[in-house]
């Protein structure tokens, strides 16, 4: 029994208890955000400042789709993170249609303080990559207001409680907001599930044969086939997990630097297909639209600047050439 429970290249101990642990450790930072988060804004509207602050914001959020109180999703998703972008929604009277579009930009555009730099460090251009996220998170809001239909309805959900809509008395409003809290149950489960699932893919080395295989279809991606390893990582467990492996890679110069330029400009706004994604379903966004316009933005990002760089490239040659006949 001893052997089995200690023993270091136990599966049980290597896979199921190591994932739990890194699983329940990592959520314990998303509780810490969430929970204040929801709490403060869901005092913000019991007092109306979230009321005031939609009715002066809310025309700018026609093209959108979006009401005015919505700016605080995409503030705290922006600039704080994913999870905190889904506790003020769970504050909010949302649509299915509002969530899935708000889903989908801070997905598109989350955490720029922390991920911008990290990409920086990891070979990436600071204000190349703020532009990319922060325009195709505007544009495609824009786009699926146009194409999602005003009474979709993928799930039954409700995400706020009469409590909180109708406010009658302040215990009631903590009592609303205690059980909107309870989302932090599935997002624990989903984290420990994920993580548990790394490490299998870890401790086979099912991603390393993974990625022999899908570098030939890198080329897609507009990327090089060395790459296809870190892609593969980043958009399994994340860009802020895969990091250290990123940084890595710039540092020992195993991948080089236009490769992982090339990279960083990708996983710009596609990472973490699996658990952000997940994350977003439990609130009752719908899977198409949060995986599909990521993918299709990487893409086009990825060969718009493979031709910005191929252009450059000529008129840099041109204009040697223009120089070696004017000089010989």
């Amino acid at each position: 029994m001893k052997v089995f429970l200690y023993n270091k290249n136990n599966f049980f101990n290597d896979v199921f208890w190591a994932g739990l642990k890194d699983g329940f450790k990592a959520s314990l930072s998303i509780i810490k955000i969430m929970i204040p988060i929801s709490l403060i804004i869901t005092l913000l509207k019991y007092f109306g400042f979230v009321n005031l602050l939609g009715e002066i914001v809310s025309p700018l959020f026609g093209f959108l789709g979006l009401r005015g109180e919505s700016i605080l999703v995409l503030i705290s998703g922006y600039f704080i993170n994913c999870y905190s972008a889904i506790a003020v929604m769970a504050t909010l009277p949302l649509s299915i249609k509002e969530i899935t579009i708000l889903s989908t930009m801070i997905l598109l555009c989350h955490t720029l303080p922390v991920e911008l730099a990290v990409q920086k460090k990891a070979g990436g251009s600071f204000f190349l990559i703020m532009f990319i996220r922060v325009f195709s998170s505007l544009f495609i809001g824009v786009v699926l207001n146009h194409i999602i239909p005003n009474d979709v309805n993928y799930i039954n959900i409700k995400l706020h409680s009469v409590a909180v809509d109708n406010p009658i008395s302040f215990s009631k409003i903590i009592i609303g907001w205690l059980i909107e809290n309870l989302i932090i149950i599935k997002i624990i489960i989903i984290n420990v599930c994920v993580t548990i699932f790394y490490k299998i893919l870890e401790r086979y080395n099912i991603i390393g044969k993974v990625s022999r295989t899908f570098k030939y279809l890198m080329f897609i991606f507009g990327l090089p086939e060395e790459t296809a390893f870190l892609w593969i990582v980043t958009n399994i467990i994340g860009l802020i997990y895969g990091a250290s492996m990123l940084i890595d890679a710039k540092n020992k110069r195993s991948i080089d630097d236009l490769s992982l330029r090339k990279l960083n400009v990708s996983i710009a706004t596609c990472h973490s297909l699996v658990q952000e994604t997940a994350n977003f379903l439990t609130i009752g966004a719908s899977m198409i639209y949060l995986i599909i316009p990521r993918v299709i933005i990487s893409i086009i990002s990825v060969w718009i600047y493979n031709l910005f760089l191929f252009l450059k490239s000529s008129k840099v040659q041109r204009l040697k050439g223009s120089i070696s006949n004017l000089l010989f």
